[in-house]
């Protein structure tokens, strides 16, 4: 459960035909030395979950979870493909789970994001339900 490209996240969905937000990360305060960041606010039959970079190497960049050696920005370490990042483990990722008994239908997704001129140009969102195949969407700088 893995596969994201993001700096700020708000996952929106419909739980019982009332949309409510599920979970949120917000990386304000950060050092940017941080692997991992704890949601901040969460639906209750959702569990907690981090925000966590994976294969990207944290850089001091303040009020940002936010790294370098992303797959699509020169770093032919990461790959030249999407494909290449996620083989290679360099993305990040959130886990969404409901607790017993409850289950979700996702109907948007909200985040907020920057990076530097060396940065990602685009965050792709996919989920292991198909095995991570294919973007459930995209947002271009």
């Amino acid at each position: 459960m893995k596969k994201i490209y993001l700096l700020f996240i708000l996952f929106v969905l419909n739980t019982l035909s009332i949309h409510a937000q599920l979970l949120q990360w917000n990386t304000y305060g950060q050092t940017g030395l941080e692997t991992s960041v704890p949601s901040v606010s969460n639906n209750t039959n959702i569990q907690a979950s981090n925000l966590t970079l994976s294969g990207v190497a944290a850089i001091g960049n303040a009020n940002r979870l936010g790294g370098s050696g992303w797959f699509d920005t020169g770093n032919t370490a990461a790959g030249s493909t999407l494909a290449e990042a996620i083989a290679g483990n360099n993305y990040i990722e959130f886990i969404v789970t409901p607790t017993t008994g409850s289950t979700f239908t996702p109907t948007s997704f909200v985040f907020m994001w920057d990076s530097s001129g060396t940065g990602p140009k685009n965050v792709p969102l996919r989920s292991s339900i198909d095995g991570f195949a294919a973007n459930l969407g995209t947002v271009f700088q």
